[in-house]
């Protein structure tokens, strides 16, 4: 096997798939291409120091979903009456999965270092799909090859194991929160990711039975071809060796990331740094590491958590926002928190339980931290006068004869304050507070571009 060959096998040459099937040592270049391909996914996404494991899972993966999509096949191929040597068989499909890695390397394109945040998830979106598409379509020319058959039954077979595995990946991929009232303000970068989900779920759902019909089809229809679906015999006896300079090509993409990591992993490391200390709410230590380093010591477009698109809670952003204030925070550490904030303002108050910015609910510590925060706001382009509906909404109903609800003492005068700065600033046309029953919003609001 040469460079060429991989070449040839990587746009579905069916002599390079051959060739590759028959190979020494296939299986261990491959493994050496499936680990290049997990540096080139997390060499800027992970702290591979202290998390090395990241590294593996892409080799775990492919295990699992090449054994998957193998024993599917089996069944289509014993559906029609052949039968062949399973694990043989198996380890051969093995390699050739593997060897598709090298269309992962893509992944190593650095799109958050020269794109704005959400231009980079839709750059690294598109990646993504260019591979998975990739890969799809080459997997099933070696399952038509190895097996003898049309290139577009077995498109049907993969399709359909492509739908589950994408099922799967959306299930346990954590996604942003759809917030169709109103209640949570996502980023541009969020919106872009929703977008997707939402496309991937319809087209998912919408495709699932053709695939589902058509790889029935292929199970159940008998082929003209009578050696269709009967593998491809492989003679052990004569098999090619692997050529030095693909073994240089395999060493080369493992030795490239010696030089690349010093690079990236510092930030990974500052950046795993601070969340832990976040997620142990070890608050005051997390912002002081941050602040003695500049924004340029984390990754680009880094979002510290808690991420609110996403529905966080921990740590507790208005613990975090009473201590930025203090001189040993800097500038720019305390203006990614309180923007956090900043950007729910005007959040629809009828929004659900899932909002930052509750006047009615917020404890005495979070109003007044949300009060100086509203203060410092400059000429007020952050105060929406939807607040002032929402308080006299709130005075309103504790006014109310037949259902009162109670305002304490301290909210109240915290809620008159607010409407005090609401009114010192110029006044902007908002509709008033539609009824419980009636949503007077049902997009999500657009918002500026955030850190990833």
């Amino acid at each position: 096997m040469t460079l060429p060959t991989l070449v040839a096998y990587l746009f579905g040459s069916e002599r390079a798939i051959r060739d590759i099937a028959h190979s020494r040592r296939g299986l261990l270049l491959g493994l050496l291409f499936v680990l290049s391909a997990g540096f080139a996914r997390e060499y800027d996404g992970e702290d591979l120091l202290r998390e090395p494991w990241h590294l593996l899972i892409p080799l775990g993966a492919s295990l699992v979903s090449s054994f998957a999509l193998y024993c599917l096949v089996t069944g289509v191929a014993r559906s029609q009456g052949k039968r062949n040597a399973f694990w043989q068989g198996y380890i051969t499909f093995l390699v050739l999965f593997w060897m598709t890695a090298p269309l992962a390397w893509l992944y190593a394109i650095p799109v958050e270092r020269f794109s704005s945040a959400a231009d980079s998830v839709r750059a690294n979106l598109w990646l993504l799909g260019i591979v998975a598409a990739w890969r799809v379509v080459l997997i099933a020319r070696v399952i038509s090859v190895l097996y003898r058959c049309s290139w577009l039954g077995t498109f049907f077979v993969v399709m359909l194991f492509s739908d589950a595995v994408l099922w799967i990946v959306l299930v346990l991929t954590p996604m942003p929160i759809l917030s169709i009232m109103g209640g949570i303000r996502l980023t541009e970068s969020e919106h872009v990711l929703l977008d997707i989900q939402f496309i991937l779920r319809v087209l998912g759902t919408l495709s699932a039975p053709i695939w589902l019909f058509g790889a029935v089809a292929v199970s159940c229809r008998k082929s003209a071809n009578a050696l269709a679906w009967q593998r491809i015999d492989l003679d052990h006896d004569a098999r090619p060796s692997i050529h030095a300079t693909v073994w240089v090509l395999s060493a080369a993409a493992l030795l490239v990331w010696a030089i690349i990591l010093p690079v990236t992993q510092p930030q990974q490391v500052n950046r795993r740094a601070v969340e832990t200390l976040l997620a142990d709410n070890h608050l005051a230590e997390a912002l002081r590491l941050m602040s003695a380093l500049q924004p340029d010591g984390f990754p680009p477009h880094w979002d510290p958590p808690p991420r609110v698109g996403y529905g966080e809670q921990v740590p507790d952003l208005w613990k975090i926002l009473a201590l930025v204030d203090e001189d040993s925070v800097a500038p720019w550490v305390r203006t990614i928190f309180k923007d956090k904030v900043l950007a729910q303002v005007g959040t629809l108050f009828y929004g659900g339980e899932d909002r930052l910015v509750d006047l009615a609910t917020m404890d005495q510590q979070s109003l007044e931290t949300y009060l100086r925060l509203l203060g410092d706001a400059k000429d007020g382009q952050h105060i929406k006068p939807r607040h002032r509906h929402e308080i006299e909404y709130l005075f309103d109903r504790a006014e109310d004869p037949d259902q009162p609800e109670p305002i304490p003492e301290w909210r109240r005068e915290l809620l008159n304050e607010i409407l005090l700065l609401c009114e010192n600033n110029e006044p902007i046309e908002s509709p008033a507070p539609a009824p419980a029953d009636v949503p007077a919003e049902l997009s999500i609001p657009s918002q500026q571009s955030d850190a990833r």
